[in-house]
């Protein structure tokens, strides 16, 4: 009896401590949802804080570009308009000084042609003096005699300069062979130590694998090791409460009307501190819209801000840009007002030529046309002439008569003349016989002065030949370049 009775009075107990537990895990469950409730509310409120502040920033740095920028650019305009002005100055500066300073054109010709003159003088005798040296070289190059004693010591030359060349050779070879073996031997050194290397690079990194699968095994260990503790620990708390849970059950299985009356008012409370949370919650997410309702606001009202500033910006730019077309309208109106007067003048410059022309036209059709008159009057006078003589000779038979004996007459004469100037003509071609005698005697006696001068010539051209192949034959030259022609600019 008195095991029952302490049964009876232990399992109350256990059930309430079970009971407290979970009130106490509720607490501690809801005092963490309201801490972050409240850590998340900071924070939304932190961010939102510094979202505004950075778009704050952002919007005075932009203006601060704004304004830095149209600075510079202001800056930039008074620099380009200070150096067109001195560009300008400079110009004219210059024009004044080329126009009034220095030489005068003509004395600036005269040195110019001087120049030109001594160029060409220094170019003629340096062209005449490379023709002579081409002309020299050309005329021992078709010598024989030249160009085979040329051979001959360039044969020689070769024979006696071989062993040189052998020798060379072998040292060259010699060289290479020990420049080959050398590098042979510092490629192996090289890849032996490249080898090594790798060696080592391979055992380190299989020594580091080891270590790193020990401890990983050793950690997979421990993990495992921590799952089954934990799993075992998780399993007597669950037997326990299961135990605690099922006295719990007994006990309230006795007293079911005090635990109902119990949970409900436990469950009004829970009902009442939800409620409690929601209405927070909604609290806060009020706040919150109407935080972004404000910001939102503040963002429209800097967004139309700036699109005054923008559309005044526009309105700015389109009133310059009327300005600049009205003064490029101006400045059209202007070029096209002398490009009506360049083409005025030129019209009446071609009006002149074209009117010059007609006039010489007109003056040739003229001239044409006076001839044409003339001639037709020089017919009209020979026609009247030809009836008039007619008619005389129709009329007057004794004139015709006088006219046959004059023309009689003066036949006679024609053939007096022409016999005497047979007479002259034969006398003077006597005397040209005799000159062209003389003048065959002189030129054979020049040719036989030619052909001894030629012999002469013709000895000398030995002499020089066999002093030519004396003195420059048998060299050997070896230089041949490709071109040896020389420019005069």
């Amino acid at each position: 009896m008195d095991a029952g009775a302490h049964a009876s009075v232990t399992m109350p107990g256990a059930a309430q401590q079970a009971i407290e537990r979970r009130r106490e895990a509720q607490e501690v469950t809801d005092n963490l949802k309201k801490h972050n409730a409240s850590v998340w509310l900071a924070t939304q409120k932190a961010q939102w804080e510094q979202k505004t502040h950075a778009k704050i920033l952002n919007r005075g740095r932009q203006a601060r570009i704004r304004k830095y920028d149209k600075e510079a650019e202001d800056d930039l305009r008074d620099r380009r308009e200070r150096l067109a002005e001195l560009y300008r100055n400079e110009m004219a500066q210059w024009r004044h000084e080329v126009k009034n300073g220095g030489p005068s054109t003509a004395d600036r010709k005269k040195e110019i042609e001087e120049k030109a003159l001594e160029l060409g003088r220094l170019r003629e005798v340096a062209n005449k003096e490379h023709c002579d040296w081409a002309y020299a070289q050309q005329r021992r190059n078709s010598m024989d005699d030249v160009r085979q004693r040329d051979s001959k010591a360039f044969v020689h030359a070769c024979l006696s300069t071989r062993h040189l060349q052998h020798e060379e050779k072998a040292q060259r070879l010699a060289k290479e062979q020990a420049d080959e073996e050398a590098w042979i031997k510092k490629e192996r050194a090289a890849w032996a130590e490249a080898d090594r290397v790798e060696a080592e690079k391979v055992a380190k990194h299989k020594a580091h694998e080891h270590d790193v699968r020990y401890v990983l095994d050793e950690q997979v260990e421990l993990k495992k090791q921590r799952y089954r503790a934990r799993e075992e620990r998780m399993k007597k708390d669950a037997e326990e409460e299961m135990a605690e849970w099922q006295i719990a059950v007994d006990s309230e299985a006795r007293k079911v009307v005090e635990v109902r009356d119990a949970a409900r008012a436990r469950s009004k409370d829970v009902m009442g501190s939800n409620s409690a949370v929601d209405q927070q919650k909604g609290l806060v997410k009020k706040v919150q819209r109407e935080r972004d309702l404000l910001t939102l606001d503040y963002e429209l009202a800097l967004q139309e801000q700036q699109d005054d500033k923008d559309r005044a910006k526009i309105e700015e730019e389109n009133e310059r840009n009327q300005r600049f077309k009205k003064y490029l309208d101006g400045f059209e109106k202007l070029k096209g007002a002398d490009e009506a007067k360049i083409e005025a003048v030129r019209a009446k410059l071609e009006n002149r030529i074209w009117e010059e022309r007609d006039r010489a036209f007109q003056a040739e059709i003229d001239a044409r046309t006076y001839l044409r008159k003339q001639v037709d009057l020089g017919r009209q006078q020979q026609i009247r002439d030809k009836i008039a003589a007619e008619k005389f000779s129709t009329s007057h038979y004794g004139a015709e008569i006088k006219a046959i004996e004059d023309g009689q007459r003066a036949a006679n004469e024609e053939g007096d003349r022409r016999a005497a100037f047979a007479k002259e003509a034969a006398y003077a071609n006597v005397g040209k016989l005799r000159l062209q005698i003389e003048r065959n005697k002189k030129v054979r006696a020049e040719e036989k002065q030619q052909e001894f001068l030629d012999a002469k010539y013709i000895e000398k051209i030995e002499k020089e030949h066999a002093h030519i192949v004396a003195n420059e034959g048998g060299r050997c030259n070896i230089h041949h370049p490709i071109k040896s022609m020389k420019w005069f600019t």
